[in-house]
């Protein structure tokens, strides 16, 4: 399963377009946003030794390198990109129960500028009791590196450039941390799921679990289904 979101960054509330300015603004708006970023490149770097802690170093490096190794980071490349628009802080996040630690995107400050509407406890409560209604005939699939299949359309990549180990690089795939993630993950399911009406019938997706109701389809029919 894989697919590609095109969201735009000239949608977010507050953005002024490039016919807006005066040029010589324009000029000087463009020389303060180089010099801001690469003050920021130059606190990564002094800030990535604190982060994260000693004892969840290793696991969040050889993650970032696996990410590398699989396309999902990318070295920038200014000659095809132009210059990046963007430098996200790269975090951990420790997840004990599951003995992973799970490299996170400082996404705060486009956050700020993004309305989701996500209503997470109703959406919750539907779904339970859509899992209730299903029965005992059930199974779970839980998918893995889940916001890691959804691309991300290149025009995109400068706004989601980090530093690792003091070289740049641009994150290719949706990224934890970004607020609108779930809905663009459950878009994305849904749309996934519907390509087959059985497995539409007999499945209800909440982000990354889907639960199968195998009295209306197989659980490996379905997981066959997501794996084209």
């Amino acid at each position: 399963m894989c697919a590609v979101w095109t969201g735009r960054p000239g949608s977010l509330r507050g953005r002024r377009s490039r016919d807006q300015y005066p040029r010589k603004r324009f000029h000087s708006d463009i020389v303060s946003l180089h010099a801001l970023m690469d003050r920021r490149v130059e606190m990564v770097r002094r800030r990535g030794a604190r982060r994260p802690a000693k004892y969840a170093r290793g696991a969040y490096e050889d993650e970032l390198r696996k990410w590398i190794k699989d396309g999902c980071l990318v070295p920038y490349d200014e000659s095809e990109h132009g210059p990046p628009k963007g430098l996200l802080l790269l975090m951990a996040v420790i997840q004990r129960n599951k003995k992973k630690v799970r490299p996170v995107m400082d996404f705060r400050e486009l956050n700020a500028h993004i309305e989701s509407h996500t209503a997470d406890a109703d959406v919750c409560s539907q779904k339970l009791r859509e899992w209730r209604r299903q029965g005992v005939n059930v199974a779970l699939i839980d998918l893995k590196k889940t916001y890691l299949q959804i691309r991300i359309d290149k025009s995109l990549w400068p706004y989601q450039t980090v530093v690792f180990k003091g070289k740049r690089y641009c994150l290719t795939h949706l990224g934890f941390g970004l607020n609108v993630a779930p809905l663009v993950m459950k878009a994305v399911m849904n749309c996934v799921l519907s390509r087959d009406p059985d497995v539409r019938k007999g499945t209800s997706a909440y982000i990354d679990d889907i639960r199968v109701n195998e009295s209306v389809v197989a659980v490996d029919r379905v997981k066959r289904h997501l794996a084209h």
